[in-house]
């Protein structure tokens, strides 16, 4: 996954696709100094780190609905559906084909939706070096108390929220 080595609070978000990282980012100014895809060098290991995620079967369908339906950011690349005709079977599908991959090397779209749906645990995503770990589901409150222990103020926006169904009945057909 991406990993971004912020400038103020200088430290490391491991940002985890659907988990409401960009929301993250903006809270925190946005600043980032470097950006590391799939790792995290040993030089950054050392700071304070955090990491968000998401229930599975949610995170799984908040991507299903943003490639579907799009998203309410405007001017995002998301905030047009990319693949209206997407079903869940065909999500599933392409989790599971070993001929796509994840790691946005090639830019197309069941490529991109695989790296949207890759489990958080994967090592690509690189969890395992987050120190801190926030839930989505309690995030006002988590993100409240890491800029608590960081010693700074932010207010967290909802950004890139899907279109489209927002419930967990979403049929798995």
């Amino acid at each position: 996954m991406t990993n971004f080595l912020l400038k103020s609070p200088r430290l490391v978000f491991v940002h985890l696709p659907k988990t409401g990282g960009t929301s993250v980012r903006k809270a925190l100014g946005g600043g980032v100094e470097r950006r590391f895809f799939g790792h995290l060098p040993d030089s950054f290991r050392h700071l304070s780190s955090f990491a968000v995620t998401r229930e599975p079967r949610a995170r799984f369908l908040s991507a299903f609905r943003m490639f579907k339906y799009g998203n309410k950011l405007e001017r995002d690349y998301y905030s047009e559906p990319r693949w209206p005709d997407l079903t869940v079977t065909k999500a599933l599908d392409v989790m599971e084909d070993s001929k796509v991959g994840f790691d946005r090397s090639q830019r197309s779209l069941a490529w991109n939706l695989k790296h949207h749906l890759l489990p958080q645990t994967h090592p690509f995503n690189c969890l395992e070096f987050a120190k801190t770990i926030l839930r989505f589901e309690s995030l006002d409150s988590d993100f409240s108390c890491l800029c608590s222990d960081l010693g700074i103020t932010a207010e967290l926006p909802q950004l890139r929220r899907s279109n489209g169904k927002q419930f967990p009945e979403e049929p798995w057909v």
